[in-house]
């Protein structure tokens, strides 16, 4: 079993967490969601790469999401009810329309994308949106601006302009 950080017997490595401490951290409940995420993300990206190899990104793009469909709609009603959903889609028609059409415009640009280049950098460009994330809650939302949250976002508009670059 590994010990908690403040008793750790392994020494800590220069400026950083020791071994045992960085373990701890990776097996927290954050850490494991966060893998986990990057993982599905990896997963579908590779097997959108695939799918459009054999299909054209249109057809695709439609079989998606009404497999989607018909596989989400069942737990929606269950969980929900149509009642429910009925007046949420009535009160909020017009920006799930333009959320939708955007989402899905959007995803058949990275599909016809992934038909001409690397499925690495459309990946890594698909994940620009994570700097948008942070900086729209910094700007419309008000969230507070820590340290970690901008240097991440600059590693990732480094990674950016590194692909872009090479």
């Amino acid at each position: 079993m590994l010990s908690s950080p403040s008793t750790s017997s392994t020494p800590p490595a220069k400026g950083g967490l020791s071994f045992a401490q960085t373990a701890t951290n990776l097996a927290s409940p954050a850490s494991s969601a966060a893998i986990s995420t990057g993982l599905c993300i990896s997963l579908y990206q590779v097997i959108d790469k695939v799918g459009v190899s054999f299909v054209d990104p249109v057809p695709y793009l439609y079989l998606t999401f009404t497999v989607c469909g018909m596989l989400l709609s069942p737990f929606f009603l269950r969980r929900y009810g149509l009642a429910r959903i009925r007046i949420d889609a009535s009160a909020t028609w017009r920006q799930a329309l333009l959320v939708g059409f955007l989402c899905i415009f959007s995803y058949l640009l990275v599909l016809f994308a992934m038909r001409t280049v690397e499925v690495s950098y459309v990946i890594s460009l698909r994940s620009t949106s994570i700097m948008f994330a942070v900086l729209f809650g910094f700007e419309i939302l008000g969230e507070k601006r820590t340290n970690v949250k901008i240097i991440a976002a600059a590693i990732m508009a480094i990674g950016v302009a590194s692909i872009a670059m090479s």
